[in-house]
């Protein structure tokens, strides 16, 4: 467990390289965070990882597509760290 305590934000973690990435931050022990604009596909990415990775913490995060501006990326992080500071 090499990432026990961290927290992986992947943007675009529903699909295809992002999701796998997700999928392995969390087989590494981290707290796997799906950030997406998509909301089906982001659901469905949260139950794989729960389904394959029973005990890992992961959340999704569904944002308009604003994460490449300052103000969105404050919005997603603030928005990640209380989820996981609440549930997790």
């Amino acid at each position: 467990m090499r990432l026990e305590d961290k927290i992986a934000i992947v943007t675009g973690g529903a699909m295809g390289t992002g999701q796998a990435s997700a999928l392995r931050f969390a087989q590494e022990g981290a707290k796997a965070a799906i950030v997406n604009v998509a909301g089906r596909e982001g659901r469905q990415a949260e139950e794989m990882l729960r389904e394959w990775e029973p005990e890992c913490a992961c959340t999704r995060l569904v944002t308009p597509a604003v994460s490449s501006f300052p103000f969105g990326v404050k919005k997603i992080l603030f928005s990640l760290v209380s989820s996981f500071l609440d549930t997790h």
